[in-house]
């Protein structure tokens, strides 16, 4: 789940990995508008995170290489620039704050984005006159890993559903081969229709529909068991141990249990 950075005692140690997912690491700022807008929104996009500037990552280890101290006018100027490209090019306007964080004698910025529950938030680019259209157009980029892809027409309308992001947003809170309880209803607002399964989180992945989750069994082993997204009710902590409620049954094979909607 993403913590923003807020103080130096929550800055990535120097050496050691960090979580890709939530983190973009930059030793200076660079790069145009549009790229401060990209990375901001593809962590709203997705489950938030954070994008650090004044630290190198050493991309063969894939860890903070070392820390580049911005001075106070540099941070200033990076700060600056991400308000202004978020508010030129960010639509709609994403949960943001901006720290400035000491370190060694000056400063790294570290932009803390929240993911956007409502709905996907586009980056505005230039349209060229030449392909028969010169205006404003938008591309939705979200965070996958390491990378920020953009998405596809077809994986746009998934991301537009808000109850979708909320159980997806949810679901970045567990790590995988946690142990988590499958509660089973036949419609959204019936009582308890089957017994809960105890399992473990596998992972999810928005632009796929899907959930999957490990089962031990005697038979093989590990069984993974693949539910669609939008067929999770909600996800909830209760008392240190995670709920997933899902529409439909999970019936018992001879080599595990499988999902029917």
């Amino acid at each position: 789940m993403f913590s923003s950075i807020d103080k130096p005692s929550q800055l990535p140690k120097v050496h050691v990995g960090f979580e890709r997912a939530t983190l973009e690491l930059k030793g200076k700022l660079n790069k145009s508008a549009f790229h401060l807008a990209k990375w901001v929104a593809s962590f709203a996009n997705s489950s938030g995170g954070t994008v650090l500037v004044g630290a190198a990552e050493d991309t063969t280890k894939g860890v903070v290489g070392k820390y580049l101290p911005l001075t106070k006018r540099e941070a200033h100027m990076t700060v600056e620039s991400f308000d202004t490209a978020i508010k030129d090019r960010c639509s709609p306007r994403p949960f943001y704050t901006r720290e400035r964080i000491p370190i060694d004698g000056g400063m790294v910025v570290a932009i803390n984005v929240w993911p956007f529950p409502a709905q996907v938030v586009g980056v505005r680019v230039d349209a060229a006159e030449a392909e028969g259209y010169k205006g404003s157009a938008y591309v939705f980029p979200v965070r996958a890993g390491a990378h920020t892809p953009h998405l596809l027409p077809e994986q746009l309308a998934m991301l537009m559903i808000p109850e979708l992001r909320r159980v997806v947003i949810l679901l970045s809170a567990l790590k995988e081969g946690q142990e988590v309880t499958v509660h089973q209803v036949e419609a959204a607002h019936t009582p308890q229709s089957s017994p809960p399964l105890n399992v473990r989180f596998g992972r999810s992945d928005a632009l796929s529909n899907i959930l999957e989750l490990t089962q031990e069994t005697a038979r093989q082993g590990h069984h993974t068991i693949r539910i669609p997204l939008d067929r999770v009710v909600t996800v909830y902590e209760d008392f240190l141990s995670w709920k997933i409620v899902v529409r439909g049954r999970m019936v018992d094979s001879h080599d595990g249990h499988r999902f029917e909607p």
